[in-house]
């Protein structure tokens, strides 16, 4: 009997199935999943149960409460039922049960920060489900996902379950011999027709392989020698984003593999992959290359944007303005470097005291005794003023010299001109003499307000100023603003409690006063009403025609004061303590690298972006140590970002203050570890504190740990300390050691014995503020840079350690451990290169190809493995952090084909899309202006990956869009993203923005490539009119310190230039580009009073190596 009913299994088994291939027939999404039966729950136990998905099976597998089925897919995939086929009819189906992955799911959310399922972060639901039973097959359907069956889920009513993997379980024990999952798609039946444009001298060696993914493969026809017909059934699926879409792969090469979405192919009738130069057609429409007219739909025949781009006058600041809206203004700190309080200033002046300015606790967090979130002081003009963020005054807003730490506001009220000077300066001692230990001194706001009399007659000016959280107070004979009793209410024994001092000049009258305003608004959250009467700080004084008069304001951070920081309190000068300020930061900003070129926006934002690193980096009082935050306040410290900062400085010649940031991750290496499925923490660059509570680490950006490295290896390379070299190098070591650690356990083949996609990767992990765990190429990218520039700086140790004298060099026994760890190092990374590169090759070739602008197609570069294509995930993955970082990780040379690929898709598509960037609604007319840049633009080296390729126009653009989106000019300081144009977001300072940004400044003028030197690069023609200059001086290379000057004699045609190298390596060649303003040729030049060795096309001048010194002369 039981014989006889597996046969009739059998016979219905073999039907069910070959029904399946029929059109129209719904899609055992099974057949194209891995299907194991799994004990116990342990992944480890889990033994291949692929032929319950096969036509015709007869195995048996046994289920029973100690294993389960489990159905897995590279993708989620929509699923509405499963059906399992038992050894025999049940009577009872009740003990099976279906259950589904769930980590986020339908609760993802859009955007930038979109939630992404993944197949290791969840956990099983049991799905509550219909059963039908028709014989020895089961169909178990869905029911509307409820609250019941996950209490999390925000949305429901779904009669499907979006999810990476399936569970079939049982409490009895059955014998299974099928098992099927379906969503809505269904099989279609379709002929491809492949044709490659170039001849093949020997067809007959060359043989693509055509691969079928949620396809069948019938047949394969060779019709010509370079003509191919496939026949397939193939899975449809409406929705564009479905994981079912039918693909078919095509491989031939690393370059010239690829794959199509059949859908895609049969919508548009064929489409042509170009630099694979193949024509991919319906084959029942009977095109070919000579028949087909091109592509459908909408097209620009101009071509994409980089080509279009490249025929374009290059792109200016001026345009800019005309095109796009500046940003309204923000607030702005002021503070002192190293120094853990900032104060802020808001746009019309107002001074903020902000809570989260403090990281941590400390003696200075305990001498601020209130827990609002903020103070602000707020001023009004007029005997009725209007105050809070309604206030009617029209402000402007500007920096001494456009970038001093000096902020002046300016605005006019009943003919009386008020001109606010406020500088930041400590309590104790003047700027210039300050040294730190602890970070914890008092900082003080020092106003000044100059109130001018423009009228032709005598009137009385006002200043009002009204605090944000009021508390009993009283105005000293001193004129200090003393409270009744501390914030907290709780009295401490020699300390004064004081909101600021005021010094009037001795004149004119300071009191507390009934605020009566002109309308309402209040920053006061405490009133009834906004246009309440209130108490308030009056100064009123009566000035004559044209007469001015300043009263100063001093607001220190904390609140309580013993009696000598009372002292220098009172003694503090607004004349003094300005005059200190400026001499402080004109120093401090000339010690290192200057630059000087015609665009006073990009000198400004040099020199202003030091001081806003320095104020923005703290000394943690307990421990010493340096921590910058991502922005001046609020952000942990990232040390991805915190490494962007370090190399600015490094750039800058700024090396001891570099690496006091990097060396923070150093003394804490192996504290925490990364969030992924890592399997250690020792030698993990990450936590930025040694203990809990930690105030200071940031979300673990799996990449941490390669900018860690990278960073930390090149402090070496820019000052060839070998001291240094060797304290840090064991921290080196293990750093790279836990990469080759742990990429071994992902070196993993599939059931067929082939290697998975993620072979050789790191663990999944989690990119960056999205934390899924999933393959990302921009971890791997920076793993793979940080451990390029460890095994480099070994290996020129080594070579460095033999030119030093006998001293000065370090032992023996360092420089054989370094040159073998460096001779490993540098295989290890070889092999995780060509690991990587096989993953991308992968991807490459069986993710569907992308349309651009130009109608035509190109292979999708994904930036991760397993993504199904493009516009799906979100401008954090697709335009932040895209497979482009694997250009900045070395991992590809910037002319590389893929390299071709990834620009076009972001230019064409992610930056102008509504999915993954801006969403232009006319971008044929707009792409110029805003595009070339994601929504956080800084940290996109895509502007370097154009000068790389030395594909100026493209660099130009992409540098100035990003530079113009990015900048708030009164304050000469960027956003952190920028969510439209003409509107910026996140916390200031955000300083890792800027000072990528610097870099990019510094490499346009000042290039390495390898072991080459390339110097003015990227520089527009708009900087070589006549007359023109640029300078830049102390710069620092990996060959040493650098000068440069160029001056334009366009008029005469010929341009000058200066190059100076205090050489520390030699590198290899230095050329340098000089260009004509109106692009004439270069026809030649003298270097040195000697004819000199010329590139036309690339318009470079070879400069001598063993020179030091080269003056040069170039005519065109």
């Amino acid at each position: 009997m039981k014989f006889i009913r597996t046969i009739a299994a059998f016979g219905i088994m073999t039907a069910w199935l070959a029904i399946a291939q029929d059109a129209g027939a719904p899609v055992n999404l099974a057949e194209f999943a891995e299907v194991k039966l799994v004990k116990h729950g342990n992944p480890a136990s889990a033994t291949d149960t692929q032929h319950l998905v096969r036509d015709g099976n007869q195995k048996e597998v046994m289920l029973d409460g100690t294993c389960a089925v489990e159905i897995s897919w590279d993708q989620p995939r929509a699923i509405r039922s499963v059906t399992v086929r038992t050894d025999g009819e049940l009577q009872d189906v009740s003990p099976i049960k279906v259950e589904w992955w769930y980590r986020v799911w339908p609760d993802n959310g859009s955007g930038g920060w979109m939630k992404l399922d993944d197949p290791f972060n969840g956990r099983w639901v049991e799905a509550r489900t219909s059963a039908k039973v028709e014989g020895p097959k089961i169909t178990f359907d869905f029911l509307p996902l409820d609250k019941d069956e996950v209490a999390s889920a925000k949305r429901v009513g779904f009669e499907y379950r979006l999810t990476y993997k399936l569970r079939l379980r049982c409490a009895n024990t059955v014998k299974i011999t099928g098992i099927a999952a379906f969503s809505d798609a269904r099989w279609k039946n379709a002929r491809l027709r492949y044709e490659w444009k170039k001849k093949r001298q020997s067809a007959g060696n060359w043989n693509p392989q055509f691969e079928p993914r949620n396809a069948r493969i019938r047949t394969t026809k060779r019709l010509g020698a370079e003509v191919f017909e496939v026949d397939l059934a193939y899975a449809d699926a409406g929705d564009r984003l479905s994981a079912d879409r039918g693909r078919v792969v095509c491989r031939d090469g690393e370059t010239a593999s690829f794959a199509v979405f059949v859908d895609d192919v049969l919508r548009e009738g064929a489409i042509f992959v170009r630099d694979v130069d193949v024509l991919v057609s319906d084959a029942d429409r009977g095109m070919s290359l000579k028949t087909w007219p091109g592509p459908a739909g909408e097209r620009w025949t101009a071509g994409t944007v980089a080509e279009q781009v490249a025929r374009m006058p290059e792109q200016t600041f001026d345009r800019l303005a005309k095109a796009v809206p500046q940003k309204p203004p923000r607030y702005m700190f002021l503070g002192v470097p190293n120094l853990r309080q900032e104060i802020a200033l808001l746009p019309r002046g107002e001074i903020q005291l902000r809570a989260d300015s403090l990281r941590s606790i400390g003696p200075d967090a305990e001498l601020r005794p209130w827990e609002w979130d903020d103070i602000i002081f707020d001023f009004g003009a007029g005997e009725h003023p209007v105050m809070g963020p309604q206030s009617n005054r029209a402000v402007t807003r500007s920096l001494a010299d456009g970038w001093l730490p000096i902020v002046r506001h300016q605005w006019e009220t009943d003919q009386i001109r008020y001109a606010q000077t406020s500088v930041a300066t400590p309590l104790m001692c003047d700027i210039g003499s300050l040294h730190t230990e602890t970070g914890t001194e008092t900082v003080v706001l020092a106003t000044r307000f100059e109130l001018l009399n423009a009228s032709q007659e005598e009137r009385d000016a006002w200043l009002w100023i009204e605090i944000s959280r009021p508390s009993p107070c009283r105005l000293t004979l001193q004129n200090l603003l003393v409270l009744s009793r501390p914030s907290d209410k709780s009295h401490r024994s020699g300390f004064l409690p004081l909101r600021c001092r005021f010094d009037i000049h001795d004149k004119g009258a300071l009191d507390i006063a009934v605020l009566e305003p002109g309308g309402p608004g209040s920053y006061r959250q405490d009133l009834p009403s906004p246009s309440s009467a209130r108490e308030a700080v009056r100064y009123r004084v009566r000035l004559a025609p044209g007469e001015r008069h300043a009263i100063d304001l001093f607001v220190p951070y904390i609140e309580l004061f013993d009696k000598q920081e009372l002292e220098a309190l009172l003694k503090m000068s607004f004349t003094n303590v300005a005059a200190s300020v400026e001499q402080f930061w004109r120093e401090r900003v000339s010690r290192g690298m200057t630059y000087e070129v015609p665009d006073h926006y990009l000198n400004e934002l040099f020199k202003a972006n030091l001081w806003h690193v320095l104020i923005s980096t703290d000394i943690d009082p307990f421990t010493r140590q340096y921590q910058h935050g991502a922005a001046t306040h609020h952000y942990r410290n990232y040390l991805n970002e915190t490494a962007m900062v370090a190399r600015s400085l490094e750039m800058r010649g700024e090396h001891e203050t570099a690496a006091l940031l990097i060396e923070t991750f150093l003394a804490n290496q192996s504290v925490k570890g990364l969030p992924g499925n890592f399997r250690s923490k020792e030698g993990v660059l990450y936590a930025a504190h040694p203990e809990e509570p930690d105030p200071y680490t940031a979300q673990g950006y799996n990449m941490h740990h390669g900018f860690g490295m990278w960073a930390a290896a090149e402090h070496y390379l820019w000052t060839r300390d070998i001291r240094y070299l060797a304290r840090i190098a064991p921290r080196l070591l293990a750093a790279a050691n836990w990469v080759i650690n742990e990429r071994q356990s992902t070196k993993t083949t599939d059931p067929a014995g082939r290697r998975r996609p993620e072979f050789g990767l790191a663990p999944a992990g989690d990119l960056e503020d999205v934390e899924e765990y999933l393959y990302y190429y921009a971890t791997d990218a920076y793993y793979h840079l940080g451990m390029k520039r460890v095994a480099q700086a070994f290996a020129e140790a080594v070579d460095h350690a033999s030119e030093l004298p006998a001293p000065a060099r370090p032992p023996d026994r360092w420089t054989s451990e370094v040159r073998a760890a460096a001779k490993r190092l540098t295989k290890e990374t070889e092999s995780f290169r060509e690991d990587i590169r096989a993953s991308v090759a992968e991807s490459v070739a069986t993710s569907p190809v992308v349309r651009l602008r130009d109608g035509l197609y190109i292979p999708y570069v994904p930036p991760r493995v397993n993504a199904l294509t493009h516009l799906k995930e979100g401008w954090i993955r697709e335009g932040l952090y895209p497979a482009l970082h694997l250009v900045t990780g070395e991992v590809y040379e910037p002319q590389h084909q893929f390299v071709d690929w990834m620009i076009h898709e972001l230019e064409d598509n992610v930056f102008l899309s509504a999915e993954s960037g801006y969403g232009l609604k006319n971008p044929e007319a707009e792409f110029f202006d805003l595009g070339g840049f994601t929504l956080q633009p800084n940290l996109l080296d895509l502007a370097i990956v154009y000068l790389a390729r030395d594909e100026i126009p493209n660099f130009i653009r992409a540098f100035y869009n990003t530079a113009w989106v990015s900048l708030y000019p009164d304050t000469m300081c960027f956003a952190e993203w920028v969510p439209r144009a003409g509107h910026g977001d996140g916390p200031l300072y955000k300083t890792p923005d800027e000072c990528k940004f610097v870099q990019w400044m510094r490499q346009m003028l000042v290039f390495e490539r390898g072991d080459d030197l390339e110097l003015a690069l990227g520089v527009p023609l708009a900087w070589m009119r006549d007359g023109q200059r640029i300078r830049i001086e102390r710069a620092a290379t990996f060959f040493g310190r650098l000068d440069l000057e160029i001056v334009s004699h366009a008029a005469s045609n010929k341009v000058t230039a200066t190059v100076k190298l205090a050489k520390t390596k030699d590198p290899r060649t230095i050329r340098l580009r000089l260009r004509h303003p109106d692009g004439k040729p270069l026809k030649s030049a003298l270097v040195n009073g000697r004819t000199a060795e010329v590139d036309p096309k690339r318009q470079l001048i070879e400069l001598p190596k063993r020179a030091h010194e080269w003056r040069v002369e170039a005519f065109f």
